[in-house]
């Protein structure tokens, strides 16, 4: 059986496709909609349902991207729905300019791929876009403390001062533990652990290394210090993990 079958197989066993679509209600930056063989909507996330001006899904169901979408875009968004549904090829990462509500210009990165039925034959489509003011607006804070998160990376084995990743960022350390936080919802102190735990794991599973050399080699105090974080983040001892690893 090759790939595409074993993919079919496994999709018609999915008992619950809602699931599938709460994902998509989570990715604060992805419009996704799903349409028929006639290019007819059949359902969207919320974050589409507020670009085409929609309250609800049941709004959405059977209509055409002319009742919602500028005319003179539509025939290029139908001619790729058409070469999606009669080639079967997928549309990956196409970026290209598209008005929003307010009549701005704005990037988009499209993605659409054919859905089959259980017979093999195409039955419409599921697409996603990407915004791009908005996956910038998400990832900003993240590019604005990079190389405090970097200079973890390389050098979490030695003592990490919260004072010197802020200076790294030219932010106070409040200013700095605040934005931290709001980016990976943990504090630095705590994701500085998670780091070297991440590394000591790597040496349980691939050494018969003493856990207390381990400790000092990533940066904790002594083996305690790494025995209480390591259960904390894992769940379970550095012993117990290497045994399992086995």
């Amino acid at each position: 059986m090759n790939a595409k079958k074993i993919q079919r197989s496994f999709i018609r066993q999915v008992s619950n496709f809602d699931r599938f679509r709460r994902l998509m209600e989570h990715l604060p930056d992805v419009y996704f909609f799903v349409k028929n063989r006639k290019s007819e909507l059949m359902m969207g996330n919320k974050l589409f349902l507020m670009r085409c001006g929609l309250k609800s899904e049941m709004e959405l169901v059977g209509k055409t991207d002319y009742e919602l979408f500028p005319e003179d875009r539509v025939e290029n968004y139908l001619k790729d729905d058409r070469h999606v549904m009669e080639t079967g090829h997928e549309i990956i990462n196409r970026v290209e300019l598209a008005p929003d509500r307010d009549g701005s210009l704005n990037w988009f990165i499209t993605t659409k791929i054919p859905l089959y039925s259980a017979k093999g034959k195409i039955i419409g489509l599921a697409a996603i876009a990407r915004d791009g003011q908005k996956t910038k607006a998400i990832f900003l804070p993240f590019f604005e403390i990079t190389r405090a998160v970097l200079y973890i990376k390389e050098h979490y084995e030695q003592p990490v001062e919260i004072k010197k990743l802020a200076s790294l960022v030219n932010l106070s350390v409040r200013q700095f533990e605040r934005k931290f936080h709001t980016v990976f919802k943990t504090s630095p102190a705590a994701y500085v652990a998670r780091v070297r735990v991440e590394a000591a794991c790597e040496r349980l599973r691939s050494s018969s290394e003493k856990i207390a050399t381990i400790a000092q080699d990533v940066g904790f105090y002594d083996q305690s210090h790494m025995v209480k974080a390591f259960i904390k983040i894992m769940n379970v001892s550095p012993t117990a993990y290497r045994n399992k690893s086995l």
